[in-house]
């Protein structure tokens, strides 16, 4: 080993002593909802310096297969102590397979550095295909190969020793999707988790079928993205979790939203996943199965995040109203405090949760029309247009301005859509038309319903739109026998992902504009007929409200 290398494993040790002891200081002095800026940057210096001495290190070690079974013997001086041949070499065959040789520079002995080209092309040759540890991982990755868990869990290891954060978190990513190929999603969780990739973990939530990850023992891990992962796989899987796991994840929930209030929880939304907001998430998705007690903590954790200012929106309000139609729908000595933050949330017009109560409270509020009439009327009066269509599903008879807005609805769902290839918009408002036109004869709604899906057949829609359309037709369709040809025909028009004439060839908006599967409702109504009563948005004219 030269000196060079010599003075660098000096240096290496001193950094792992000097790092040890900052990351003890930083421990030991870091607040619980701030980070202290000084000592992170200490141990941020020192790992990178440990990083640069290992790069040194590999440097002077690049050597040829004969020079390196010379210097087995004694690597790094490991041969202080009698005895420690048996460790030297395994030293050795370690670092020799994270920091493979390079193979030596050759080129043409007249040419301009011919002296150094030529000193390097005397040395042997190293062996064939001999790459760096992250080409290797990459290529068996790229190919596909079993080989590939192995090598990049080697590269894994580098980059941690290395204190190369980063490209930790990009080899964790690579061998999740690797155990999530090969069948294995808690290991590709675990992975994801530690990562802190929710998006990547979302999506591996949603792909394993009905199969259940159990990731509880992240729940009270210290690094708080740690947690935050585990709760989306949770809530996107919330379906799944047996009921002997809910009261857990709900009470984990529940304790950060505790946390969160008295200011007490170490949590940074704007660099990383909010805690905060995940276990909102989890414990909305959860809503539903918790006990009555734990549906109470979590109104009085949501009751706050309803005032707000004009053209405000807040991040939990998809959650937020979900947990309050959860919580009407299964608890019944709850039902009249959440039925009053939804309609406190309906009362909100300048904002975007207003539409969203109206999308998904409906059927809540057509099943208890007694407990929010008085309410939605007197919103109505005031100009709200989304009390007013949800007063509209709850009314027994409707009135005559009530058919008028009807008709005119009608009028606007069987318009033509305005998208072309040179102008593309979003916003249909066919939801919202859909309620309104709900008061029309059954023989009135068919051609609607026709209407909507050859809306959604169309290539100019952007995929928020044709969203909108099928939600609209479900809605308009219930009680309707004769459009089940319609929507089988509408599910395989969105299946087929060819394009079907020479307009799809010059779209624009091509990603947004190709077909998607049918979901929702309209999915829902197809493949499951027993239930079409309770699949629309509200009920039509003369049919009592579901009980």
């Amino acid at each position: 080993m030269s000196n060079a290398a010599e003075w660098h494993r000096r240096q290496l040790v001193t950094c792992d002593a000097e790092a040890e002891r900052a990351t003890e200081t930083f421990r030991r002095t870091a607040g619980r909802t701030y980070v202290p800026l000084p000592p992170l940057r200490k141990v941020l210096n020192e790992w990178f310096r440990r990083g640069w001495c290992l790069a040194a290190i590999q440097r002077a070690w690049e050597v040829t297969p004969d020079d390196r079974h010379q210097r087995r013997g004694d690597p790094l001086g490991t041969r202080s102590k009698p005895g420690s041949t048996r460790g030297a070499t395994a030293w050795e065959r370690r670092w020799t397979r994270l920091f493979p040789p390079r193979p030596p520079r050759t080129s043409n002995a007249s040419g301009p550095g011919a002296g150094t080209n030529s000193a390097a092309a005397e040395r042997p040759a190293v062996r064939a295909g001999a790459h760096r540890i992250e080409v290797r991982a990459l290529e068996a990755v790229t190919e596909r190969k079993l080989p590939a868990v192995l090598r990049l869990r080697d590269w894994l290891r580098f980059a941690h020793a290395s204190g190369y954060w980063g490209t930790a978190n990009h080899v964790r990513r690579l061998l999740a999707r690797a155990y999530q190929d090969a069948g294995e999603p808690d290991r590709a969780a675990a992975l994801l988790i530690q990562a802190a990739r929710l998006k990547d973990a979302d999506e591996l939530a949603r792909a394993t079928g009905d199969r259940y990850v159990d990731v509880r023992h992240d729940l009270t891990a210290p690094a708080y993205w740690v947690p935050a992962a585990a709760f989306r796989i949770l809530a996107v899987q919330a379906d799944r979790v047996p009921d002997d796991h809910v009261n857990e994840i709900v009470d984990a929930a529940l304790d950060v939203l505790d946390r969160h209030r008295a200011g007490q929880l170490q949590d940074a939304p704007f660099f990383s996943p909010s805690l905060a907001l995940e276990a909102t998430k989890a414990a909305a998705a959860l809503a539903g199965r918790t006990t009555i007690e734990q549906a109470s903590r979590l109104l009085d954790h949501l009751e706050p995040s309803v005032p707000r200012g004009l053209d405000h929106s807040r991040d939990t309000d998809d959650d937020h109203v979900a947990a309050c139609v959860a919580i009407a729908t299964s608890h019944s000595a709850l039902r009249e405090a959440a039925v009053a933050q939804l309609l406190d949330l309906l009362a909100q017009t300048r904002s975007g949760v207003a539409h969203r109560v109206e999308t998904s409270a409906s059927e809540l509020f057509s099943q208890h029309p007694d407990l929010v009439r008085p309410r939605l009327a007197e919103l109505a009066a005031e100009g709200n247009r989304h009390a007013g269509a949800l007063l509209s599903l709850i009314t027994d008879e409707p009135s005559e301005a009530q058919l008028t807005a009807a008709r005119a609805a009608a009028v606007e769902l069987m318009a033509a859509s305005k998208n072309t290839a040179q102008s593309i918009g979003a916003g249909a408002g066919a939801g919202r038309q859909s309620l309104l036109a709900l008061h029309l004869p059954p023989e009135e709604r068919t051609p609607l319903v026709r209407a909507q899906l050859d809306r959604a057949a169309s290539p100019y829609e952007p995929g928020t739109n044709r969203s909108e359309y099928y939600l609209a037709a479900a809605a308009l369709s219930d009680g309707l026998e004769d459009v089940d040809a319609l929507f089988e025909e509408a599910m395989g028009r969105a299946d087929d992902a060819r394009p079907r004439d020479h307009r799809r060839r010059i779209e624009p908006v091509r990603r947004a504009a190709r077909p998607a599967p049918l979901r929702g409702r309209a999915a829902r109504r197809v493949r499951f007929p027993a239930a079409r009563r309770h699949s629309g948005i509200g009920r039509p004219h003369g049919e009592p409200a579901h009980g």
